[in-house]
């Protein structure tokens, strides 16, 4: 049986060289009832750059519109980097 990380590199096509080395910063609202806050964590291994992963307590799916200084704040310290 495939492994979950083969199984995703053979469903998008993606070649395991082409994983991204890129800062990334990702948020997740606690209270999401679409996508899980433990699902991102297994998406670190995607990244050979810095990488940082922040779940955001009494926020839901939407970010930008339910937390949006904390997604400012965010963003713009990405963009400072």
């Amino acid at each position: 049986m495939a492994s979950p990380d083969e199984l995703f590199f053979t469903q998008t096509g993606m070649s395991r060289d082409r994983v991204q080395a890129v800062i990334d910063t990702a948020l997740h609202g606690a209270d999401d009832g679409v996508t899980p806050a433990a699902a991102p964590e297994k998406q670190a291994r995607f990244f050979r750059g810095p990488y940082e992963r922040h779940v955001l307590s009494g926020v839901g799916h939407n970010l930008p519109q339910e937390a949006p200084q904390k997604f400012s704040d965010a963003v713009l310290s990405l963009v400072k980097k």
